[in-house]
């Protein structure tokens, strides 16, 4: 595991597909992530996937969770309210 390590925020992500690098015209992207969390760099936290799931279930931010959720998705242990 990398001892540098970085976590995407819910807005970087939405941001990425709908816009810079929507996963029809820049796959190499979304490639890059799941290779970087694969090298333990590149993770979110459960309260950023709890957001991305709130989307219809075939929205692809929706299917990048569910299918990388095990490794990329970091689980917190406090509440915030």
């Amino acid at each position: 595991m990398s001892e540098i390590q970085y976590l995407f925020d819910a807005d970087t992500l939405i941001i990425s597909k709908n816009i810079h690098y929507s996963p029809e015209f820049c796959p190499g992207f979304w490639e890059w992530i799941v290779t970087g969390n694969q090298s333990g760099v590149f993770f979110t936290i459960d309260r950023v996937a709890k957001e991305l799931k709130t989307g219809k279930e075939e929205d692809f931010l929706y299917q990048f969770i569910e299918t990388h959720h095990h490794t990329f998705v970091k689980e917190t242990k406090t509440d915030i309210e």
